[in-house]
């Protein structure tokens, strides 16, 4: 349902480093609640608000199907984990996406 990617920020104007996004892989109509980022079972990021459109800093944020950046900072170390906490029909869900 979801596909977890990183890249290399390429972007002068920005910090260096590596940034996180999250695709939803089909179009259910979900609501994302949580992105949680976990490295060596310590929280690295979490964030729990999400606000379509495009930010200050020229990223967009789409809720239907979800997409966003939820990440920017060192390269992932190998067995990062990230959780995805969303909800359909009243129904709560949590999936972890492991990095490779």
């Amino acid at each position: 349902m979801w596909k977890v990617t990183y890249s290399k920020n390429i972007d002068s104007s920005e910090p260096s480093g590596w940034e996180g996004h999250l695709n939803q892989r089909n179009n259910d109509n979900v609501t994302v609640k949580a992105i949680v980022v976990k490295e060596n079972d310590k929280i690295n990021t979490s964030i729990n608000s999400f606000d379509e459109g495009r930010a200050e800093d020229g990223k967009i944020t789409v809720l239907h199907p979800f997409s966003d950046d939820f990440y920017l900072g060192p390269k992932p170390s190998k067995g990062t984990v990230v959780s995805v906490v969303w909800e359909h029909n009243d129904q709560t869900y949590t999936d972890i996406v492991q990095i490779r």
